[in-house]
């Protein structure tokens, strides 16, 4: 069944969230392609594709750390409303993903660029086939932003325009500046291997407060948090050595010239004054490096914006729709 768009955006209202969302939810997955992808090297990727009538062009959502693709059915919601179809799936290691070490909690991969090829198989073999004659665009939140970042420049060709929202050009690694966290990464890999856990990082909390979360929307954050608890696949929380290894060579590996010169796609960052999870400055530098990137603040929100107050929600999504529609920020 295919979506019919009412091409309107209307803000599910903080006060009726937790009605609301359910009956979304439930109503989305009468239009859900669900499947699991064979990527590259065998790992199963768990996804959802929700075409839209008469669409504009395909939205693939890549989440962020610890994160997985439920987790934006609300933004799925708004994307099919304005005509666009839209790709949701877990990265490896990630939700109802296939994951290469044993333990529910640990996030590990053996480089980023696994990411990266997972991203370009489901885009060559899943979405063009599926969705054919109608361009790519990407939202990428967090470790999705570097994940995407990286293919921009890979595939410079494949995706017409991209949303990278607080994108992890470098970690906040716990406000350690990233020389020390290097050499405590290879000191703990000495000690526990690879695939031992940062020490720093923590496991699965369900009793976590709003104050302490990366949301503003407690509606939001309740819901989320909710299907943690009600799905260990979801309860991904800690990193291993690896994960911490390769995340932080990419604030050098995303503002290299080779990188920020060989995007072309249409880029709109959006990034949080109150973030305490990824760094502020290495994401100007990387809108001022790429050319056709456009960078725009939210003072006052945290690092998940798509989980802000309604007042920054409302800012937020109006100008998602104004780049994806082309206007100018002029």
């Amino acid at each position: 069944m295919v979506f019919q768009p009412t091409y309107q955006f209307h803000l599910i209202p903080e006060q009726d969230y937790l009605n609301q969302i359910p009956v979304i939810e439930q109503e989305l997955q009468n239009y859900a392609i669900h499947g699991r992808f064979s990527s590259f090297d065998g790992c199963k990727l768990d996804y959802e594709l929700y075409p839209a009538k008469k669409s504009h062009a395909t939205i693939i959502i890549i989440h962020g750390l610890s994160e997985f693709y439920k987790k934006y059915y609300e933004m799925t919601w708004y994307f099919i409303n304005m005509g666009y179809n839209v790709l949701l799936f877990d990265q490896r290691g990630h939700g109802l993903s296939d994951r290469d070490i044993e333990g529910l909690s640990l996030i590990h991969v053996k480089q980023f660029d696994d990411y990266v090829k997972d991203l370009d198989y489901i885009i060559q073999q899943l979405v063009l086939p599926s969705c054919p004659d109608v361009p790519v665009y990407l939202f990428a939140h967090s470790m999705g932003g570097a994940v995407a970042g990286l293919y921009l420049a890979y595939n410079s060709k494949m995706v017409k325009r991209a949303i990278l929202s607080s994108p992890m050009i470098c970690p906040y690694a716990y406000g350690v500046p990233i020389p020390i966290v290097k050499l405590k990464t290879l000191s703990c890999k000495r000690k526990d291997g690879w695939t031992g856990r940062f020490p720093y990082s923590s496991d699965f909390n369900p009793n976590v407060k709003l104050e302490h979360a990366s949301d503003i929307s407690y509606a939001r954050f309740r819901h989320n948090l909710d299907y943690r608890i009600g799905n260990p696949l979801y309860r991904t929380s800690a990193m291993t050595n690896q994960w911490m290894w390769e995340a932080i060579q990419m604030q050098h590996r995303l503002l290299s010239a080779k990188v920020t010169n060989a995007i072309q796609a249409d880029v709109l960052l959006l990034n949080a004054g109150k973030d305490n999870a990824v760094r502020m400055r290495p994401q100007q530098w990387f809108a001022k490096k790429v050319k056709t990137c456009t960078y725009y603040t939210f003072p006052e929100s945290k690092h998940s914006i798509y989980t802000a107050s309604d007042d920054i929600l409302e800012e937020y999504y109006r100008m998602i729709f104004r780049f994806l529609e082309g206007d100018s920020y002029d």
